[in-house]
């Protein structure tokens, strides 16, 4: 076949030697810690151990790591480096569901991070804590907003602290540089406007009598005085564009995204030149690069995706800029110095290189993708070890991939190649799938009583069994409410246990498991072998997930006292309905107040 000397194809010609030229010029992934070394480092109470553990082996979704995660939790209350606390907070809410204290775990580390001086901790507390308030907790979208409610009512409850009392404690228990990004936030708060106002003006206040100024002050008066002049508020924000200031760069920059995108892009370009993180780096390239595509500017998407390419490199960037190059014959033709320039660059990035090889084997050059794929995975490359086994056009090199997977027994990797290839499937992803099972995958163990029962009743229920004494929130929670689906043998090991339990966890204030035996006594339902349905211990439950800060409890008590209840045997009373009433307006639930 006559190969056409095109950028592309002369590109192929030099690969064909890629791999030596690859050992002067790639980058070679970083050598990482195994698994084992890792735990050894988190046991000892290195939290960054403990998040590296997740993001590269999903080791929380295994019943080794739940068990192992519940044992850190409390050194990790007690390290000192926040940025590490913060992002080990996130589990909590991405594996809530394992957890019937989740939330609760969740928010104590935001508030332990936040007192060591995470900013983030700090306005992700604010964040919640402001929402829960204004929209009540059936409506914030936020999983667990009861224990919200339960984590800042300590608070609310008591007399005349409102929700302004809050904020204002914040406000006088932060530092300056914290209250500089506080006053940002009042001042964009699209909730309580009024007092979002009066609280960014007292902010204001304190700072200049401490002799402070607010670092975005400029920008407020060029964005949001509604006194000025459009033609001043254009000089205010040409005098922004002189700043060195990456706050202020990037704050004007978002202003002026939708409302004059050739702005917004001057000042993004200008925070390029500015010492962004990676992250502002990245969202500043794809801001720029998204108003480009919108207004079909190729020349100028080109320019900013080769500049990021060689900036910070990137899969996602390297396969845009490939779809243009390779558009059509006038575009391979156009473009063919820019890829022999760029493409140094391209071989030098891991990720870059990657799509590369991926558009290579889909444009018909399989074997040079494949073989570019390789030498990454070799080196260590999970995402392209990932691409190579879902190469099923290619059994062998599937195959051996796949195989190379099981042998690993990579957890992550596993998972990556065997979602949505269950226990029907043959050949080495059934392998695959047995050994995620075997070591321990809580989401597809939960899966295996009900699937595998009337095959293999023992394997049933031993998996059951794992979840069960792994403490996974979720089945237990699946044995209390369709207990009778379960085998006696789990019945006769573990009715006792769980009883005991869901006792202790209404001791420690459970507001789940309160609520759910609130219900239970209301409804007479079933709690394991027991039906249900004292009224007096209905009423009793319903008061304390009520004074722990449910809105729908306080809603449920007021609603009893307001028109009586037969069930709970109490009549009309105006003055209790009246306090429940006052505890709904005390934490914003306006939504439920309207309902009575």
């Amino acid at each position: 076949m006559k190969i056409m000397m095109t950028m592309f194809f002369v590109s192929v010609l030099a690969l064909s030697g890629f791999s030596s030229a690859s050992n002067q010029g790639d980058s070679v992934l970083t050598q990482q810690d195994p698994k084992e070394v890792l735990i050894e480092r988190a046991n000892s109470g290195d939290v960054e151990a403990m998040i590296e553990l997740d993001e590269r082996f999903l080791f929380h979704q295994y019943l080794p790591g739940l068990i192992l995660y519940k044992e850190w939790y409390d050194i990790v209350l007690e390290s000192t480096d926040a940025d590490a606390i913060y992002l080990y907070a996130s589990m909590y809410i991405k594996y809530q569901d394992m957890y019937f204290d989740g939330m609760i775990k969740y928010l104590d580390l935001l508030d332990r991070a936040q007192q060591l001086g995470s900013n983030e901790a700090f306005y992700q507390l604010v964040n919640m804590y402001e929402s829960v308030h204004t929209v009540g907790v059936f409506g914030t979208g936020y999983p667990g907003s009861d224990e919200v409610y339960f984590y800042n009512n300590r608070k609310v409850f008591n007399d005349d602290y409102s929700l302004e009392d809050l904020h204002i404690d914040l406000i006088e228990t932060s530092s300056v540089e914290r209250l500089d990004d506080l006053y940002e936030y009042y001042r964009t708060n699209n909730g309580s406007k009024e007092l979002a106002k009066k609280l960014a003006e007292d902010i204001k206040d304190k700072l200049k009598d401490e002799g402070f100024s607010l670092t975005l002050e400029p920008a407020y008066e060029a964005f949001f005085d509604k006194r000025i002049s459009e033609q001043k508020k254009a000089k205010l924000i040409d005098d922004l564009l002189l700043s060195d200031n990456k706050k202020v760069i990037l704050f004007a920059a978002g202003r002026l995204r939708y409302s004059n995108p050739d702005k917004s892009i001057e000042f993004y370009e200008k925070s390029l030149s500015l010492d962004l993180t990676e992250r502002e780096r990245l969202i500043s390239y794809s801001v720029i690069t998204h108003i480009y595509k919108k207004a079909k500017d190729e020349a100028s998407l080109v320019y900013f995706t080769e500049k990021e390419i060689e900036d910070i490199g990137g899969y996602n960037a390297t396969s845009d800029l490939l779809e243009i190059y390779q558009k059509d014959a006038e575009s391979k033709q156009k473009y063919e110095d820019n890829f022999n320039r760029i493409e140094p660059y391209i071989l030098k990035d891991p990720n870059a290189k990657r799509a590369l090889a991926d558009y290579l084997y889909k444009s018909g050059l399989r074997s040079v993708g494949v073989s570019m794929l390789e030498e990454l995975a070799n080196q260590g490359d999970d995402e392209a070890i990932v691409s190579l086994a879902k190469k099923t056009n290619d059994k062998a090199i599937s195959d051996k991939w796949l195989k190379h997977i099981l042998d690993s027994n990579n957890p992550k990797l596993m998972l990556e190649v065997s979602e949505g290839h269950h226990y029907y499937e043959k050949g080495l992803l059934k392998a695959i799938y047995d050994q995620t099972i075997s070591n321990g995958y809580i989401y597809y163990l939960r899966d295996s009583y009900f699937a595998f029962y009337n095959e293999d009743e023992a394997y049933a229920i031993d998996s059951m069994r794992q979840l069960i004494e792994a403490g996974d929130a979720e089945s237990i929670s699946n044995f209390v409410s369709q207990y009778d689906s379960y085998d006696d043998i789990l019945k006769q090991e573990y009715t006792a246990y769980v009883e005991d339990l869901y006792q202790e966890l209404v001791e420690a204030d459970n507001l789940r498991v309160i609520h759910d035996f609130a219900l239970m006594h209301y409804k007479s339902q079933y709690f394991l072998n027991k039906r249900l349905g004292d009224p007096k211990e209905a009423l009793k439950y319903f008061e304390k997930s009520a004074d722990l800060g449910n809105d729908f409890a306080v809603y449920q008590m007021a609603r009893f006292y307001k028109y009586g209840d037969e069930t709970l045997g109490i009549r009309p009373n105006s003055r209790k309905a009246k306090f429940y009433l006052k505890r709904l307006e005390s934490i914003g639930a306006d939504n439920r107040i309207k309902r009575l």
